[in-house]
């Protein structure tokens, strides 16, 4: 089902509120040294904490390592888990994935393996994980692949979760895998290359990322490579297009992965692409024009994210709470040499970078404030989240020679809002599934939107949760959740500062099938709708509806619904606000519409033709009359009630009759004339 989105997009600068991180350098996690590739937070016990996987490759010395596999017990009081069948690998692993593929309520683990078989552990409950044979998931875990990412995905939306995996064909000569689940926990490699052209993929094949670029309720897909990059467009479930125009798929690269994040909050997702691996090459960026089509954006001043730092990968998160993305770059340390410039060395400096609420972005380099941004690692990734519950996101950095590291935000006073999905006719994890809100942020009426994905970035997994910033708003008028089944939940004045768990509803919910236009009046001019007659909303299973409203600004304009399904909007002050109407069908269903009204002051009638003096003869016996329509006008076209009374009642009368004026002399009064 496409997605229809409307949107008002406000692009202001913000007023930004102090954030700082410390380096938590004594906890745990940050004092196992591991050749770390990938990472990624996860709440695989569901007690409300996210614990950390870390996966391990070589250390760059042929030699492999154990994954890491952490528990948060509360407060970010990690647990080393260090017995089972995650700790007992030892594989080049250089990916990993989180996402329940079983659908029984935890999350699973599928690590990408360079050179050696995949390897997929299904979470049995607690610290308790299963690494599944051949015989019980298929060949997704026996086809080998030199495989350096992956990532779940329900591409069909049919309620579980299929897997793309990215191979580098200098690893072993395979092409890029795609598996199909059939429902049961067994899955199946898709090997028609026709309908499926990403499984005829060969190549050094970095890392991929589902993403809807285009907004139809299907999940696309990003490959990044050496050379050009690819990107598959979803036919709705039975088979992909490869792109073939466009900057995205013909900019020659060196890319380690990509980042879907609406950066410009214009309710589509746009691309980022971090390039780098010792050969000095910019970063790509790509904004979306929200027709299937990309710009890249080329101003190094606005968008300093694209300058060479040798990068391995990125991430789009909020990290100050102020209601735009922002972005981190974790950077490997490296020299490379680039026509007459000579050799450069690369000091390895994370990049963080301010979104400014106006589409362009500031590099943070104070490195007290902001450590992460100090030079020295090979940082492969970094991960974001809440790892202490206090509503200020967090970062961890896998480094492929030597300790990881941690750092904890201090926080500021903007608001958040974390939101967790549980799929019942999607797929449990809810991936793929797209959050939005709305909220005034900073006196503006800004409209955010996040995707649950499985791969935030290259070897980048944020946890499973959709996160929002919301500045000084302590209230979401509007959120509104679009599963991959279609089915759409809308929650209104939801408050801000807490992790809110939202389960999939099996009933049908209404969707709305006309918008309602944006308008104009002015004040004391009301407007009536009915929603029934106009079908602005329909009930896939009949219910009948029941309508709420509100408006925005109540100073502006206010918003009441009337049985059966009138709404009634009042324009009470000059200005623009969004109205939003609700129908519920009792049954936990729900649909929305907005759209804004704009109210100017009321013009009052004007005298268009004055009416003269007039004498009437009492020996005449006659009246006086005259049509007020020419004589009055109205520059608000409105109509007009019109009413007279004599100042002296012994010499005339006077009345309206329609929009006649009726004069008539009192009798007896004399044998003079009357002047009115």
């Amino acid at each position: 089902m496409r997605r229809i989105l409307t949107w008002l997009s406000i692009l202001t600068a913000a007023a930004f509120a102090q954030t700082s991180f410390s380096e938590d350098s004594l906890n745990v996690v940050a004092n196992d040294p591991g050749g770390s590739f990938s990472a990624a937070w996860v709440d695989y016990n569901g007690d409300g904490n996210l614990d950390l996987f870390v996966a391990n490759g070589d250390d760059f010395t042929s030699t492999p390592l154990n994954n890491f596999l952490y528990r948060n017990d509360g407060g970010g009081d990690f647990f080393p888990i260090t017995s089972g069948a995650i700790a007992a690998d030892l594989t080049d692993t250089r990916g990993c994935s989180w996402g329940d593929y079983d659908n029984d309520g935890d999350p699973d683990l599928f690590v990408a393996v360079a050179f050696d078989d995949n390897s997929l552990y299904r979470n049995d409950g607690g610290d308790n994980f299963t690494k599944m044979t051949p015989s019980e998931v298929g060949s997704i875990v026996s086809d080998g692949g030199g495989s350096l990412g992956a990532c779940w995905g329900d591409y069909d939306n049919d309620g579980d979760l299929d897997l793309f995996v990215a191979n580098d064909s200098g690893f072993a000569d395979l092409p890029c895998f795609l598996y199909e689940n059939d429902g049961s926990g067994f899955f199946t490699r898709v090997l028609d290359g026709t309908a499926f052209p990403m499984v005829n993929a060969y190549g050094p094949h970095r890392s991929a990322s589902w993403g809807d670029y285009d907004n139809d309720g299907y999940i696309d897909l990003f490959l990044a490579r050496f050379g050009r990059n690819e990107l598959y467009h979803n036919l709705g479930g039975s088979g992909f297009e490869k792109i073939l125009s466009g900057d995205i798929v013909n900019d020659q690269s060196v890319s380690a992965g990509g980042s879907w994040g609406d950066y410009d909050n214009d309710g589509d997702l746009d691309l980022f692409v971090p390039n780098g691996l010792d050969l000095g090459m910019s970063n790509d960026f790509y904004r979306n024009n929200g027709d299937g089509s990309f710009t890249r954006l080329l101003d190094n001043q606005a968008y300093p994210m694209l300058d060479a730092d040798n990068a391995a990968s990125s991430s789009w998160i909020d990290y100050d709470n102020d209601g735009d993305l922002d972005l981190f770059i974790a950077n490997v340390l490296g020299t490379f040499t680039k026509g007459d410039s000579g050799t450069r060395f690369i000091s390895g400096e994370n990049g963080l970078y301010q979104n400014n609420g106006d589409g362009t972005f500031t590099r943070m380099t104070d490195t007290g404030a902001y450590p992460m941004v100090a030079g020295g690692d090979n940082t492969f990734a970094g991960i974001w989240g809440d790892y202490n519950n206090d509503g200020a996101l967090d970062l961890f950095t896998a480094v492929a020679q030597g300790n990881n590291r941690l750092f904890r935000q201090d926080g500021n006073s903007n608001h958040w809002l974390q939101v967790k999905l549980e799929g019942t006719e999607s797929n449990r994890s809810a991936i793929g599934a797209r959050v939005e809100v709305s909220a005034a942020i900073f006196d503006n009426r800004v409209r955010q939107i996040r995707e649950i994905t499985s791969q935030d970035g290259a070897n980048t997994q944020n946890g499973l949760m959709a996160g929002f910033g919301l500045g000084n708003a302590a209230l979401v008028d509007t959120l509104i959740v679009h599963w991959p089944s279609g089915i759409m939940q809308a929650i209104y004045n939801v408050a801000t500062d807490q992790v809110l768990t939202i389960v999939e509803s099996a009933n049908q919910p209404p969707y709305r099938q006309f918008a309602l236009p944006d308008t104009s009046s002015q004040v004391g001019h009301y407007l009536i709708y009915d929603l029934i007659g106009l079908e602005t909303f329909v009930d896939p299973d009949g219910d009948s509806l029941s309508f709420s409203a509100f408006s925005a600004d109540t100073n502006i304009a206010l918003a009441e619904s009337f049985p059966p399904g009138y709404l009634f909007v009042y324009p009470v002050g000059a200005g623009t606000t969004e109205v939003v109407v609700i129908a519920d069908d009792l049954f936990g269903g729900t649909a929305a519409d907005t759209f804004l009204i704009s109210v100017s002051e009321s013009s009052p009638p004007v005298v268009a033709n004055a009416i003269p003096d007039t004498v009437l003869n009492l020996d005449a016996a006659a009246d006086f009359r005259r049509d007020l329509g020419t004589v009055f006008s109205n520059p608000s076209g409105d109509s007009l009630l019109f009413s007279a009374e004599s100042f002296n009642s012994t010499v005339a009368f006077a009345e309206v009759s329609g929009d006649t004026l009726i004069v008539t002399p009192a009798v007896p009064y004399s044998r003079e004339h009357a002047l009115i």
